[in-house]
């Protein structure tokens, strides 16, 4: 575990943070619809001008995605220093870097005066165990503005045992299909269930409502990534 509580099951801080980008595009269907998506509900909630706190978005998919025809200031936090490396020299690429704030530091090292108009946590929670799930999603609800949106989408467990077994390999199968090598998706899929963590849905629902965070909707669903609208209590 880092310093900041995030729990090093992949290595975002060396070879990874570089090639995370092109593995998540590969691995991960409608990856680019998640930040669409995102874009899309923040649109409908925020003015022209809103202050967005991003987490996680090390690797810059949210800054370069999400608000670009808006003067959003986006504040991205990340606690791998590569992973916002990778953020800001895509900002600079894309000529964006004048709209966002890139720190190397957890939520919770934020002043707690600092409250934003919304939220987003994409590709993040799985990476915790519960009980940094919760204290995320603390410490995130308490830097929203009362009614503010929080835009969440992880990896998350199916109900029923039997259903989530073929959940898994069906991705498996469709990984192969899409042209990832069978023996390094295996061995890729039988790591994920010993080094993510997938709550059910009701798990997490229930983790949301613990630190203030009311459901709003389930946005999206392909596989086991699914996609939410949270919104902080009044």
């Amino acid at each position: 575990m880092d310093r900041n509580g995030f729990e090093r099951m992949y290595d975002f801080y060396e070879d990874l943070a570089a090639d995370y980008l092109r593995k998540a595009r590969q691995q991960i269907p409608a990856y680019e619809t998640l930040f669409q998506m995102a874009d899309c509900l923040l649109d409908r909630e925020l003015s022209t001008f809103a202050e967005v706190l991003v987490v996680g978005g090390g690797g810059g998919q949210e800054i370069c995605s999400i608000g670009l025809d808006k003067d959003w200031r986006m504040t991205v936090v990340d606690p791998s220093e590569q992973m916002c490396l990778a953020a800001k020299a895509r900002a600079e690429e894309a000529g964006i870097a004048g709209r966002c704030e890139i720190r190397a530091e957890a939520v919770s090292d934020l002043p707690d005066a600092e409250v934003f108009d919304a939220a987003t946590c994409i590709l993040v929670m799985h990476f915790l165990s519960k009980e940094r799930q919760a204290d995320l999603l603390d410490a995130i609800s308490r830097r929203l503005k009362p009614g503010a949106l929080l835009v969440a989408a992880h990896l998350v467990a199916r109900d029923d045992p039997d259903e989530h077994r073929w959940m898994m390999e069906f991705w498996s199968d469709t990984l192969v299909r899409l042209g990832e090598d069978p023996e390094r998706v295996a061995k890729q899929i039988q790591d994920l269930e010993h080094e993510v963590t997938m709550l059910r849905e009701d798990e997490f629902l229930e983790l949301c409502e613990a630190a203030g965070l009311e459901y709003q909707a389930r946005i999206s669903q392909t596989l086991h990534f699914t996609q939410w609208a949270l919104r902080k209590a009044e």
